[in-house]
């Protein structure tokens, strides 16, 4: 007799916690393809600028990229700038047991501006293996006294350089408005 008085409350429970299920299950996805598609990009306003980065490098923003000798994965030296060749690159200092430069790393992949030609990802390490087996982009070894020499202290430390070689910005550290939109108004 209870059973049959409280039937209707139980589907009401059942047909409530369904729709709440569906709901969450729908913000999720929501969520995940806004994050993964840099959608919610378009919706923020983009108010930092390049003089907003803090640098604590020797570099500074309007100069032409240092001369930067670094290692390949089989040991043969390379200069930096010599891998520009006229596209816009951004190149990140980083470190394997750096978490920011993990984050920073897989931020960039989803980037839309680094899937165009026009632009390119370039890491450089003194561990550079791991970035290389884990990510798939060029990383290249860079000696410790080359990082110490100028100021490069911090990891990630992150540098744009436009299609001529010069230094658009620097930031001693990752922060997340270094996105598409950044890139494509400052590249």
């Amino acid at each position: 007799m209870i059973y049959k008085k409280l039937k209707p409350l139980f589907k009401v429970i059942l047909y409530i916690i369904g729709i709440a299920v569906i709901m969450i299950a729908g913000v999720k996805t929501g969520v995940t393809i806004a994050s993964n598609t840099s959608i919610l990009d378009s919706l923020r306003p983009n108010t930092i600028s390049p003089s907003d980065l803090l640098n604590k490098t020797s570099f500074s923003i309007g100069e032409s990229l240092p001369v930067i000798s670094a290692s390949n994965s089989i040991g043969k030296t390379v200069n930096i700038d010599s891998l520009l060749n006229g596209y816009s690159t951004i190149i990140g200092f980083v470190s394997e047991g750096c978490d920011p430069c993990k984050v920073f790393v897989e931020a960039m992949l989803r980037e839309s501006i680094l899937k165009d030609d026009n632009c390119q990802l370039i890491l450089l390490s003194s561990d550079p293996g791991y970035f290389t087996e884990n990510y798939s982009i060029p990383s290249y070894y860079i000696s410790n006294e080359f990082l110490e020499s100028n100021l490069i202290n911090g990891f990630p430390t992150i540098v744009g350089v436009n299609n001529n070689g010069i230094m658009v910005f620097i930031s001693s550290g990752y922060i997340p408005l270094i996105n598409s939109r950044f890139l494509s108004n400052h590249m």
